[in-house]
């Protein structure tokens, strides 16, 4: 939880939110698995020594996930 505190009619007034993060934590816990396993696909990739525009493809798939999961923390619906 934290608090805001604003000022109404000349009184300082308090209210308490719940975190973004901790109402949706297991959602963020999910995409944080997901881009875990993106990761080690990425690590196989490079030990296999596979081609690199797939790896790029990869690259770029994980960039979105990230991006995708920061917007959902400090833009929520």
């Amino acid at each position: 939880y934290y608090s805001i505190v604003y000022c109404h009619e000349n009184e300082l007034k308090v209210k308490e939110y719940m975190s973004r993060t901790i109402y949706d934590k297991r959602t963020l816990i999910s995409r944080v698995k997901a881009i875990r396993s993106q990761i080690e696909k990425i690590e196989e990739a490079l030990i296999d020594e596979t081609d690199c525009s797939s790896i790029l493809k990869d690259v770029s798939e994980i960039c979105n996930s990230i991006n995708s999961s920061f917007n959902e923390v400090i833009y929520p619906k």
